[in-house]
C-alpha cells in the first residue's frame, strides 16, 4: 500500500470476492483486515464506496455474533478514517465508542483497544487527561495477557510528551517504533519515529548541522569561477 496504493486496492477486493470459500467467523475477520489497510495515508482515493457504510454493516454482523474484539477493530478503523479526513471531533468519538467495546472482549484486546483510543486521543491532541487514564489503565492490565503491540506504547509516547517528560515520550516512541517495525505497520513506525525527531528538537540535544554541501559542481558556480580566474588574471 505505501509505494502501489492502486495495486494494494485490487490485491484487496480480490480478497473479499474470495472470502465466500472461507468457514466463518473468519470471512468477518479477514474483512476488517483487508479493509483496515484502507485507513493508510495513499489508500483513500483507492477506498471501496461506501467504506464506512460497510464497516459499519460488518461491526453489525460482529455485534450479532458476540465477537466483541471484531467490534472494536471495525470501529476502530472507522476512527483512523475520520482522523485522515481531518475530522477530529469524529475520530474522536469513534475512538471512545471502540475502546468501550473493545472491553468486553479478550484481555490482550481490552490492552490494545485502550491503548488505541489513547494513542488516537494523543494524535489529536484532545481531552489528553482521558488519554492518560486510557494509556496508564492498559499499562497496568498488560502483564500476563500477552500484549506485544505497538498501540499502548505509542499512547504513553503521547501521553509523556504531553506532560514534559521527555525523555520517558522518547523510550516510549522508541518502543513503538520497534514493535511497529516488527508488525509491519510502517505508518506507525513513522509517526513514532517523527515524534522521536520533534522531542529532540524540543531538547536541542545532538542537534548538529554536520553536511556541509559542495557547491562548487554546480553549473553556475562553475560559470562564476570562470569569471572570478578571469578577473584576477
Amino acid at each position: 500500500w505505501a509505494f502501489a496504493p492502486a495495486e494494494a486496492a485490487e490485491l484487496v477486493a480480490r480478497g473479499i470476492r474470495q472470502l465466500d470459500e472461507v468457514a466463518p467467523p473468519a470471512p468477518l475477520q479477514l474483512q476488517l483486515q483487508l479493509l483496515g489497510l484502507s485507513i493508510h495515508p495513499g489508500m483513500r482515493r483507492h477506498r471501496i464506496p461506501d467504506l464506512e457504510a460497510e464497516l459499519l454493516r460488518l461491526v453489525g454482523l460482529a455485534r450479532d455474533a458476540g465477537l466483541s474484539a471484531e467490534v472494536y477493530r471495525g470501529l476502530q478503523i472507522i476512527a483512523y478514517v475520520h482522523l485522515l479526513a481531518g475530522d477530529s471531533g469524529g475520530a474522536r468519538e469513534r475512538a471512545l465508542h471502540a475502546q468501550a467495546a473493545g472491553r468486553g472482549a479478550d484481555p490482550a484486546t481490552v490492552v490494545r483497544a485502550l491503548g488505541d483510543a489513547a494513542r488516537c486521543l494523543g494524535i489529536i491532541e484532545r481531552d489528553m487527561p482521558r488519554a492518560q487514564r486510557f494509556a496508564e489503565e492498559a499499562d497496568r492490565l498488560a502483564d500476563g495477557t500477552g500484549y506485544d503491540g505497538h498501540e499502548l506504547p505509542q499512547a504513553l509516547g503521547y501521553v509523556h510528551h504531553h506532560n514534559g517528560m521527555l525523555d520517558r515520550a522518547r523510550a516510549a516512541f522508541e518502543h513503538a517504533a520497534r514493535r511497529a517495525h516488527r508488525e509491519h505497520e510502517r505508518w506507525f513506525e513513522c509517526i513514532s519515529l517523527s515524534r522521536i525527531v520533534m522531542i529532540e528538537l524540543e531538547r536541542r540535544d545532538r542537534i548538529e548541522i554536520t553536511i556541509e554541501p559542495d557547491l562548487s559542481t554546480l553549473p553556475e558556480m562553475e560559470e562564476l569561477n570562470k569569471m572570478q580566474r578571469g578577473t584576477s588574471s
